[in-house]
């Protein structure tokens, strides 16, 4: 019976939740700790730590919580079971609502001992992000295998060392999710690039391990990033600005784009996803968070909005994808989903992309047909769920502090350290 509550409660995190981190180069992380696992053969425990994690406001959902009805039709077809997909991000906590089988710890094997009191392994997510974005992803693909490449934080006592990411080691990490036979990869990490001689160095360097992604089929998927001092319109924004990355905006609603996400790198191929995530995962036990407690007497508390967590619900998508198509190329499966996005708004069903057969043809001019055939789809509890106060909107979350959808990870000028997305109601 607790099973069935946890799971029920698991898909009612839906399409809803994501995004808002702080601005990503700062990565201010919020939360992380160690769920229960009755696994025997479970991954050992993120020991007690005594660093201090931004407080959060915690929420507890309905024991009756119904999961939404669209969520079940994609369940019938698939659930991501077989399918590891690798979350680079801040840490992902074992919360007992993941499926978290391995982990590498990219900060702490840079930083070496120093970083102790940085981080305290893969599972350790102080910031909540990494957490959020993994819990938005199982909403969609709850059987999924979740690899947690833990390559930023924003929380440190030690001012001697950065622990924020770059260019460099997102290209690092994007490497060890290969290594460790990652089908699917999710960034809501980006690198922002302000100008052309920065972005040609920085293509160069990312598509070598993209070529790797592509030959191991290995599908990418990326937040577009959001407009803040540290990614602004105009920038080019890694990895999306491969071709091969599928990257994805935010929407306020199924047909309304949100003001604060950047497009992607092609505006031609637009696929977005809902970046406001009423609640999510708490990394620090087995509940969840609302929002992230007022950082001072004169602040508001922080709501969880923002590119990052609109990525990680397509990446749902193309787990679940990856299931029913296990031969599919990665080509195949990126014009499946700008086959099935609406053109004007980017919003992809899941129920339509999940049970309709796979595109493998390139994706075709849409008419107010093919509009009208995404919203067919699209089941009327997804408008009820877009209210603050629907159960059905709980998204797993994360990412805490971390406002936005990281942002700006490139190297070299001050503006190309790894980002999480600024986060829609106080982007920073």
């Amino acid at each position: 019976m607790a099973a069935h509550t946890l799971r029920g409660h698991l898909h009612a995190l839906t399409v809803l939740v994501v995004a808002a981190l702080w601005p990503l180069y700062l990565m201010t992380p919020t939360h992380a700790e160690e769920p229960e696992e009755d696994d025997a053969t479970a991954l050992p425990r993120v020991p007690a730590v005594d660093r201090i994690c931004p407080d959060v406001i915690p929420f507890d959902p309905a024991p009756d919580a119904a999961p939404e009805p669209w969520l079940a039709a994609v369940h019938d077809f698939a659930t991501g079971r077989g399918v590891t997909v690798a979350v680079i991000d801040t840490g992902v906590a074992q919360h007992p609502m993941l499926n978290v089988v391995d982990g590498r710890d990219v900060i702490g094997e840079r930083l070496g001992e120093s970083a102790a009191d940085i981080t305290v392994g893969p599972f350790d997510d102080c910031d909540r992000h990494g957490t959020i974005v993994a819990g938005r992803i199982a909403s969609i693909a709850p059987d999924v295998e979740i690899i947690s490449i833990k390559q930023t934080t924003a929380i440190t006592n030690n001012q001697h060392q950065d622990p924020g990411g770059n260019l460099a080691t997102m290209i690092d990490a994007i490497s060890i999710a290969l290594d460790m036979k990652a089908d699917v990869i999710n960034l809501s990490v980006v690198a922002c690039a302000p100008d052309e001689h920065t972005a040609a160095v920085a293509r160069q360097q990312l598509a070598a391990v993209i070529d790797r992604a592509e030959a191991q089929g290995t599908v990418v998927v990326a937040a577009s990033g959001n407009n803040s001092p540290n990614c602004q319109p105009g920038d080019t924004i890694f990895p999306g600005a491969d071709p091969r990355v599928v990257s994805v905006s935010a929407l306020d609603s199924p047909r309304l784009p949100a003001q604060y996400a950047l497009p992607p790198h092609n505006v031609e191929q637009l696929i977005a996803a809902q970046g406001h995530v009423p609640y999510g995962l708490d990394p620090r036990g087995e509940g969840f968070i609302e929002a992230f407690a007022p950082a001072g007497p004169r602040e508001e508390a922080k709501p969880i909005i923002g590119t990052s967590f609109a990525a990680p619900i397509i990446t749902g998508i193309v787990a679940a994808l990856k299931q029913r198509h296990p031969n599919a190329s990665t080509e195949e499966f990126r014009q499946h989903l700008f086959h099935n996005s609406d053109p004007a708004t980017g919003y992809i069903s899941p129920v339509h992309a999940v049970t309709s057969p796979l595109s493998s043809t390139a994706k075709e001019e849409k008419t107010t047909q093919a509009i009208e055939l995404s919203t067919t789809h699209r089941p009327r509890s997804w408008e009820s769920a877009l209210s603050p106060g629907s159960t059905a909107l709980a998204a797993l979350i994360a990412g805490g502090c971390l406002g936005v959808s990281l942002l700006a990870m490139a190297t070299a000028s001050p503006r190309q350290k790894l980002h999480k997305d600024n986060d829609a109601a106080g982007k920073t």
